[in-house]
């Protein structure tokens, strides 16, 4: 027996939107039956709304815009980060994909193909020109943070082949025969306060189980005030594993960096 299209059952769920690669922005999202195609349309759903809500990403490979920002105390939940995979448009992987606002909640993904805008690292003092571009998460300008955004459960991978990682790697010179051939691997989260509204009371951000695997990239940037606390993090082949910069504070326990320059 199969259901009539017309006739099937609906259960809509309070406060939360669904996302599925068979589902379609036409609809409301509010139950399995009907559910969203699109990230960008469910987050925007859920800012309409006005209330405090979830998303809930089925598995699958999504598009999200640049700059796409979680509304305030809302969720964003990928079904696993094994299978629930993020990239951002073809031609714009050297931005940023999502901005963070007080009280959100991420987890569940894996974000792939962020590549870093042009950097430049001193070999001896080990500080230059951080970059701005290629983080799955940046502070939304002008946001007043009063609970630290929650970051959990997710990983960010680069999608170089082996023909582009060219050898020979160069520490000394910013392993620059890979960054011509290839770009920049990516960065997980760069909180830079000095962005944020002047009355924001905090500028933090809480961070649990994500990995970057990121050859020549960033894997944490923490600048202008910002504090980051990170716990079971784990960064592999980065340029720099944990950056903190005029004045950024972080604290790590139970993690990692390997294999990265520094």
């Amino acid at each position: 027996f199969q259901w009539p299209q017309s006739t099937i059952p609906e259960f809509p769920v309070a406060r939360t939107i669904y996302v599925t690669m068979t589902g379609s922005d036409l609809n409301d999202g509010r139950s399995l039956t009907k559910p969203k195609a699109t990230i960008n349309s469910a987050l925007t759903a859920l800012a309409t709304s006005g209330s405090t809500g979830i998303v809930i990403v089925h598995p699958g490979n999504y598009v999200v815009e640049k700059d796409t920002e979680i509304p305030e105390n809302c969720a964003l939940y990928g079904y696993d980060l094994r299978v629930t995979n993020l990239s951002l448009p073809d031609g714009d992987e050297v931005n940023n994909m999502f901005l963070m606002t007080s009280g959100i909640k991420v987890r569940g993904f894996s974000f792939r193909g962020l590549k870093h805008d042009a950097y430049s690292l001193d070999p001896i003092t080990g500080v230059s020109t951080p970059p701005t571009k290629g983080f799955a998460f940046v502070f939304k300008p002008g946001a007043v943070i009063t609970r630290s955004p929650y970051i959990a459960d997710c990983s960010q991978l680069h999608t170089f082949t082996q023909d582009q990682m060219l050898l020979p790697i160069d520490r000394a010179n910013a392993n620059e025969v890979f960054t011509a051939e290839a770009g920049y691997g990516g960065g997980n989260i760069f909180a830079d306060g000095s962005v944020l509204s002047e009355n924001s009371p905090l500028k933090s951000v809480v961070v649990d189980s994500f990995t970057a695997i990121n050859p020549n990239g960033v894997g944490y940037l923490i600048a202008r005030d910002a504090f980051v606390q990170l716990v079971s993090v784990f960064t592999n082949w980065s340029r720099v594993g944990i950056w903190t910069n005029q004045g950024g504070h972080v604290t790590m326990a139970n993690s990692n960096s390997t294999f990265g320059d520094y």
